[in-house]
């Protein structure tokens, strides 16, 4: 017995010690884990200049339906289309959902474009980015504007039949969308037109 008790107070010291180096060791990496942590979250130098561009875009951000036409050739065709407008990252990014459909013959209708997009602000290059995702496979990544007149605007600067620019305007609850056609001849031509009404939250 004595020596049992003398073998287990030998050994408290020991583990005592063991647990004060812990302890200690996770104190340290916790206090060094810190400048790190802080230093994750600060802004980027250009952060508030991207939040100021992105911020002049708020009005688009909601849910909103209607319906359209787009020419192709000589034949015009009707659409009813859904847009879903939505912050993300902490507003510096503005995640755009888009879905058109036709009616067809039988009453149904068809979905003729099924896209997403993601609308950011370009600090260093004072421009606005239109990243472009459709479900046939295409995309694009395009420069976007605020206009004159406060609309956002961007560009398809280089399709077969020439280029088309996409002006955004949103007013008092009413969405408009227009595409126009630049061709080769310089003439611009109305192609596509898209109004829509903001969906009650």
């Amino acid at each position: 017995m004595m020596l049992d008790r003398t073998v287990r107070q030998s050994f408290r010291p020991a583990n005592g010690d063991v647990m004060r180096t812990l302890v200690v060791v996770c104190t340290a990496w916790v206090i060094a884990a810190i400048p790190l942590s802080l230093r994750a979250q600060e802004f980027a130098p250009t952060h508030d200049e991207q939040s100021a561009a992105m911020n002049k875009l708020a009005s688009m951000v909601g849910q909103w339906k209607g319906d359209g036409w787009i020419e192709m050739g000589p034949q015009r065709f009707q659409f009813e289309s859904s847009e879903v407008f939505s912050r993300k990252a902490g507003g510096l990014a503005l995640l755009v959902e888009g879905i058109h459909r036709m009616p067809i013959p039988t009453g149904e209708s068809r979905v003729i474009h099924n896209a997403v997009a993601m609308i950011t602000y370009d600090a260093d290059a004072d421009r606005y980015r239109f990243i472009t995702q459709l479900a046939n496979g295409r995309g694009g990544d395009y420069h976007g504007t605020i206009t004159a007149d406060g609309d956002f605007q961007w560009i398809i600067p280089d399709t077969p039949m020439g280029k088309m620019t996409y002006t955004i305007s949103v007013e008092d609850g009413k969405y408009s969308e227009i595409g126009e056609l630049t061709l080769p001849s310089g003439e611009r031509k109305k192609f596509f037109e898209m109004n829509l009404t903001k969906s009650k939250q």
